[in-house]
Parts: structure tokens; sequence; C-alpha cells
């Protein structure tokens, strides 16, 4: 069901049947925050948002915690879940409804269950 790409710094999880692709790249640890910051990339038959540095990518991941990429990867499909059961509501007074860009809507909509199979595959056991 799933590739990975890995390397020192990015994990990628492709989709079956080519419905997809997100990869994941840790960026920088703060310190002074004392969290790591990951942006994400996500690419579809459709469209692809390709940019590294989307500004609503950010995802921060623990309090000084060792750099997980599965872990931020797992965060990252749980907010494109969020997103796609809000838009699938229609309800745009949602928290989740702007989590991603409208143009991502129909496809995380039709990916909602395999955002959690995806998710329950790579999380860490505990």
């Amino acid at each position: 069901m799933r590739d990975s790409l890995k390397s020192k710094s990015t994990l990628g999880y492709w989709f079956a049947d080519g419905n997809g692709r997100i990869e994941i790249r840790w960026e920088e640890y703060d310190a002074v925050e004392r969290r790591h910051t990951y942006h994400y990339r996500i690419s579809t038959a459709d469209l692809a948002i390709d940019a590294w540095n989307y500004q609503a990518s950010d995802l921060r991941s623990g309090s000084g915690d060792p750099v997980s990429l599965p872990r931020a990867l797992a965060d990252l499909l749980s907010f494109l879940e969020a997103f796609s059961e809000s838009r699938r509501s229609g309800n745009p007074e949602s928290e989740n409804w702007n989590l991603f860009p409208d143009r991502l809507a129909a496809w995380a909509e039709s990916m909602s269950d395999e955002f959690g199979m995806a998710r329950e595959e790579i999380e860490p056991s505990e």
C-alpha cells in the first residue's frame, strides 16, 4: 500500500493507486521555543502544493522532544482528516475549515478514510 522515502530529514508517504503523495521535512529546532519545525509538500494527480515554506504548513512538535518525522507525518494526516471532515460537513465556521488551501478540499474529502489508515500505519507505537 505504501512506499516510503527516508533521508536524514525527509519522510514521504505514497497513497495506493497513485492518489497522492505527502512529504514532510524537518527544518529546524528552535532552542528558545523548545520545538521542532516541519514543512510539508502534498502532490495529487490533479494538483501539487509544492512550496515547502507554505505559511500554514508549519507543524510544531513537542517541547524539545527528539525529531520524529513519523510523528510529524501522523500529525499532518490528523490535520488533513480534520480538514476533510470540516469540508464534508459544509461548516465554514469550523476551526478546521481553513487548515489547507481550498484547492485541496475535494482531494482531502475523497481521501479521508485513507488518512486514518495511513496514520495508523506510520504512527510510532507507544
